[in-house]
């Protein structure tokens, strides 16, 4: 099918979207963490699968959602003229799956309450929205009955891929930012108007965010974020390119969440096969598994965000060359496959890693030995300091005990004025 230029003069509004959706982000993120230091949303670190050193603000999800709710709604009434239905059920299911995470962040709702409100929320787009009413994946097969149970199956997996990718410092915000420009992309080129303010404008809340998220994050944006942040990604595959009539139209964005999709199914079924909780964190995702073969934060987020561009990449050339876009993602998984197992792999950074953690070790026993000299020390010296109180009593009586002139009997009155001044220093 032919595409739509991408520079154009109808596409200039997209970039001035993104720059105000960007800058009423950045001004209201220091507001969620005001908000979140007063209601006590704070993550507090646990060394197991939250490295950051102190109590952080988790609330930034709010500043995004306004930034994305102003710009959309706006930008849509100057280009064209009303609020496309779209545009108000992507807001409106936005605002209350942010309010759903900002709950969870202040009182830590329970897992199978948060996916029933996903699931709800999900159904309350479906009805009202719209569907997917058929696919063309394998041939164009009527959903029917269908439509609505895979609609909202199909959204509760992207939000909660997007949920479970939080889990360093800027990695679910800069995924997201790279999924949002080629989101905004596919929709220029597919002639999606509408679909396309949305993207821009959840680009540029993205990219607001950022500074504030990045290592070491001053604030996070909690599940209020990320779910919002999947749910406006899942109405854009639902409501954009799924209602294509071509095959393309559903496998592009399929590539664009391929990588925290697949991460989450993988995590997923790893727990069931394990007979554990599949809703219970642990650190069975990709992020972890990063950290565990010995990659430093940086580096692992660093890994995800080339990953996922070139996952990204590969929806745009879907458009074009389908087996090329299945060769590029095939060979992201595989090469995540190899990092994951590293130091299985290779002998020499299996030693690395043992060695850097004899040394960690030693490093933790000399601070302990390091500690308790230093105390030994301290009480040492308050022992010498009583002996030295206590042998100066005498010498400080001396004058009165001593003397017959008139200079000696003025002594004790200059230590009766001293008393209260050495009382106080000790």
């Amino acid at each position: 099918m032919p595409y739509q230029p991408i520079f154009s003069m109808e596409n200039l509004a997209y970039p001035a979207i993104l720059a105000i959706s960007l800058l009423i982000t950045f001004l209201f993120a220091p507001f969620t963490k005001f908000l979140a230091q007063k209601t006590g949303a704070l993550d507090v670190p646990d060394k197991e699968r939250k490295f950051h050193r102190a109590p952080t603000p988790r609330l930034g999800g709010i500043a995004i959602a306004i930034g994305f709710a102003v710009t959309a709604l706006c930008a849509s009434l100057l280009i064209f003229g009303e609020l496309p239905k779209i545009v108000i059920v992507t807001t409106v299911g936005g605002l209350m799956i942010c309010a759903v995470g900002v709950v969870d962040d202040i009182f830590n709702l329970p897992a199978w309450l948060k996916l029933l409100a996903q699931a709800g929320i999900a159904t309350i787009t479906a009805l009202w929205g719209g569907a997917i009413e058929y696919t063309t994946i394998f041939g164009t097969y009527h959903l029917g009955v269908f439509a609505i149970p895979l609609t909202v199956l199909w959204m509760v997996l992207v939000i909660n891929s997007m949920n479970l990718l939080d889990g360093l410092d800027g990695l679910a915000c800069g995924v997201s930012f790279l999924s949002a420009v080629v989101l905004l992309l596919l929709s220029i080129l597919m002639g999606e108007p509408i679909c396309a303010v949305i993207a821009a404008a959840i680009c540029g809340s993205t990219l607001g965010f950022l500074p504030y998220n990045v290592s070491p994050a001053a604030i996070f944006m909690g599940d209020c974020g990320s779910m919002l942040l999947g749910y406006i990604f899942a109405c854009l595959s639902v409501f954009g390119f799924f209602k294509g009539a071509t095959l393309m139209s559903a496998v592009a964005p399929a590539l664009v969440f391929a990588l925290p999709l697949i991460d989450s199914a993988i995590v997923f079924f790893t727990r069931v096969s394990q007979s554990k909780n599949p809703f219970k964190a642990d650190r069975c995702h990709l992020h972890y598994k990063l950290l565990d073969v010995g990659f430093s934060q940086a580096q692992s987020v660093t890994i995800i965000y080339v990953s996922s561009a070139l996952c990204c990449a590969a929806a745009i050339i879907s458009l074009y060359n389908k087996p090329a876009a299945f060769i590029i993602v095939g060979v992201v998984c595989l090469f995540l496959l190899f990092l994951k197992h590293i130091d299985k792999l290779i002998p020499a950074i299996r030693k690395m890693k043992a060695e850097n953690a004899a040394g960690e070790a030693d490093v933790g026993t000399n601070n302990e030995g390091a500690d308790g000299a230093q105390t030994h020390s301290e009480s040492t010296a308050e022992e010498k300091a009583v002996v030295s109180d206590a042998d100066s009593a005498p010498a400080e009586e001396a004058p009165v005990e001593s003397g017959d002139s008139a200079p000696a009997e003025e002594a004790p009155v200059e230590n009766d004025d001293s008393a209260p001044a050495e009382e106080e220093k000790q």
